[in-house]
């Protein structure tokens, strides 16, 4: 029978809900629960923080000798990364761009690639808008994010740049509802929206066909690996156990990530849910690990980072001493001797 955590503490602040979940039954503390190692985590409310809880929701980070003491969720890697530096968590999912600046800054340890999202990733033009109707024009975007990356490939790839043109910076709902009203010539969105854009308007671009890698990472607090390392590797297999069964169980997968949601107060119709899902490439242990070891993941961190420095949100190119590669081939011997 699966094992679900159960929650019994909302703490709700101005970027976050933490929620603490507890390993105790009506007769006091889960037996064995004082030989697992304890660990904190962090994720986002939406579909590609899912892995996150749903390990845990399926027993995997208590079979792996772990006990979750607290699951804090953040609206984006901003305020994520702001509280792992203060040591409010010790590991968890978190995008591109923040995992980047933490692991240059302050050595937070990237332990490797969830998924490559370029799929979720477009950009909308207006019907009857052509390649010689941008400069000068308007764009929407996420500015710094890897959205506005993905921007960048697509205006150079129809022969501008968005120097040419004017810029707004808007949060990716008020992007959608701006362009809506007829305001802007160009808008940058990810998932949820992709389908609600679609039924509207054209697309001029999208991510994978830019092929650009747009990595999200889980990431870890250096003071946790440097303190229980193997609880580091054992929380690295077991996230990532959840992470394959976005590709290989998403049937099974569906109904828990509606759970998910709902407890989070998201709503995402069916077709939108389904896009978020079949987006992303979901990496399994072995990929990621792959990834790391023949310098993948520096790879698609490193072409991102030159984009931040290039519009001035990192001020150089970091080496990329952040990535662990050495965790998953660990979390790898770990699963071969389970």
């Amino acid at each position: 029978m699966k094992k679900r955590s159960s929650l019994f503490s909302i703490l709700i602040g101005a970027t976050t809900v933490a929620v603490a979940l507890s390993g105790c039954t009506a007769g006091g503390a889960e037996p064995g629960a004082e030989e697992r190692d304890p660990i904190r985590l962090t994720t986002m409310p939406a579909p590609s923080g899912f892995p996150v809880w749903l390990a845990g929701e399926l027993g995997f980070y208590e079979e792996n000798g772990l006990d979750v003491q607290e699951m804090s969720y953040f609206p984006s890697g901003a305020p994520m990364l702001e509280a792992g530096l203060a040591g409010e968590w010790d590991a968890g999912y978190i995008g591109g761009p923040p995992a980047i600046v933490g692991g240059a800054r302050w050595g937070m340890i990237t332990g490797g690639v969830e998924a490559e999202e370029s799929g979720i990733h477009a950009i909308y033009q207006r019907a009857g808008a052509g390649a010689d109707d941008l400069a000068g024009g308007t764009a929407l975007l996420a500015t710094g994010s890897t959205g506005h990356q993905v921007l960048e490939a697509c205006l150079e790839e129809n022969g501008t740049s968005l120097d040419e043109m004017q810029a707004v910076s808007l949060e990716m709902p008020n992007i959608v509802s701006t362009f809506e009203r007829g305001e802007g010539d160009l808008a940058q969105v990810w998932d949820p929206f992709l389908v609600r854009m679609d039924e509207q308007f054209e697309r001029l671009c999208s991510g994978d066909e830019l092929g650009v890698d747009v990595f999200v990472v889980y990431q870890l607090h250096p003071d946790f690996v440097e303190s229980n390392r193997d609880a580091a590797v054992r929380w690295l297999e077991a996230v990532y156990r959840a992470n394959e069964m976005m590709s290989t169980d998403v049937d099974e997968v569906m109904p828990l990530i509606r759970e998910f949601l709902d407890e989070q107060g998201v709503e995402i119709d069916d077709p939108s849910l389904e896009l978020a899902i079949s987006g992303r490439n979901w990496m399994s242990l072995e990929e990621a690990a792959e990834l790391n070891n023949s310098g993948g993941t520096e790879d698609g961190l490193r072409a991102t980072a030159e984009f931040l420095s290039s519009i001035g949100n990192l001020d150089e190119v970091p080496e990329f001493d952040f990535i662990d590669t050495e965790l998953l081939n660990e979390a790898l011997e770990y699963r071969a001797s389970k």
